[in-house]
């Protein structure tokens, strides 16, 4: 690609973002947007790793699953809003959660699912990975926060059996497979991540 911006750490990967954002750019797949979404949060992700022990990568990988790169991404289809639209990039539902406040949900926010902070009515701030993050690692007791970090501290632990660990906490739905697909889809991003941290910010 003529121009393109190759760092010699992201295994030949573009780093390039292009220069008109919309969503129908495609630059190899999906760069756009995960380059976008990597920029954005991976400061949270460091914070939120900081106070919870929890690894930031993980975290950044985490995230980037459950809200399809924070523009609800999948394949080359933008099928979900809720990132956007709630504040809430881990797909968390109900409002049960800690945090979580049906009064934040902005018109235009998708139902059925759990709304953080206030940014949607104006009053507070941009969208941000923190609040639906600490909320899913301190509720329920933090069940699922001692889950990740009991598979992290596992010799040889990977993103993927720390995301099964998650799933088999009961997280996601766990079928037949005992959480090696939400495992591997977790890692699937962060392979993603990994081949681009190095691009310049």
């Amino acid at each position: 690609m003529a121009g393109a911006q190759v760092d010699p750490g992201s295994h030949g990967v573009t780093c390039d973002l292009p220069s008109i954002f919309v969503q129908e750019v495609r630059v190899l797949g999906n760069n756009s947007y995960y380059l976008t979404f990597i920029k954005t949060y991976s400061a949270e992700a460091q914070t939120l790793a900081q106070v919870t022990g929890v690894n930031a990568d993980f975290i950044l990988a985490w995230t980037a699953m459950e809200s399809g790169w924070g523009v609800g991404l999948v394949g080359d289809q933008i099928q979900s809003k809720v990132a956007q639209a709630n504040d809430n990039f881990l797909g968390l539902t109900t409002q049960d959660w800690v945090g979580a406040n049906a009064a934040y949900c902005a018109p235009g926010a998708s139902l059925g699912y759990a709304c953080f902070n206030l940014w949607a009515l104006g009053t507070q701030g941009s969208l941000s990975i923190v609040p639906s993050v600490w909320s899913a690692l301190h509720s329920g007791g933090g069940r699922y926060l001692n889950a990740i970090l009991q598979a992290q501290a596992q010799p040889g632990a990977t993103t993927a059996s720390v995301a099964t660990a998650l799933a088999n906490a009961g997280f996601n739905s766990v079928d037949e497979d005992n959480g090696v697909i939400y495992g591997n889809k977790v890692a699937g991003s962060d392979t993603v991540i990994q081949a681009r941290k190095n691009c310049p910010q």
